[in-house]
């Protein structure tokens, strides 16, 4: 039988991700093994040429999308 000490699920909050998260879990029990989640995104600004960032607007955002996140996260694990 393997040795599983540690399952990364990458979670986005879409159907899929919802669905790798029980499968995740289950086998993180079966396993005895630390279950680590972790949030991605989609790039805010990808495929914009010549795009001039603000710093102050992506770090509002960031810290938005984080809070939120941080929501969602914690109704999905209870």
């Amino acid at each position: 039988m393997p040795q599983i000490g540690s399952i990364l699920c990458p979670v986005d909050f879409s159907e899929f991700s919802v669905n790798a998260y029980a499968y995740a879990r289950s086998l993180a029990w079966h396993y005895k093994a630390t279950l680590i989640l972790q949030h991605v995104l989609y790039p805010l600004y990808s495929g914009l040429v010549g795009y001039d960032s603000n710093k102050d607007a992506d770090e509002k955002i960031s810290r938005q999308l984080r809070a939120e996140s941080q929501k969602k996260l914690c109704s999905v694990l209870t």
